[in-house]
């Protein structure tokens, strides 16, 4: 099993499988928002009440995006 390169961010990888219309509304988010898609899944995520996430500064999240 190949090791993931660690980022400077932190992040880890994780593989999900998702419904093909899911993916198809995830990426034409990201590109209405001109971002990642990791980015706009996170910032879902992080909304959830259920999962009890601490949200990254929203400094941090713009400057990845550019």
């Amino acid at each position: 099993m190949s090791k993931a390169v660690p980022r400077d961010d932190g992040r880890k990888p994780l593989l999900v499988y998702l419904k093909p219309e899911v993916i198809q509304a995830l990426k034409r988010r990201a590109l209405d928002m001109d971002t990642y898609a990791y980015l706009v899944l996170e910032e879902i995520l992080e909304r959830e009440p259920a999962l009890k996430i601490k949200p990254a500064s929203a400094e941090s999240q713009c400057s990845e995006a550019s």
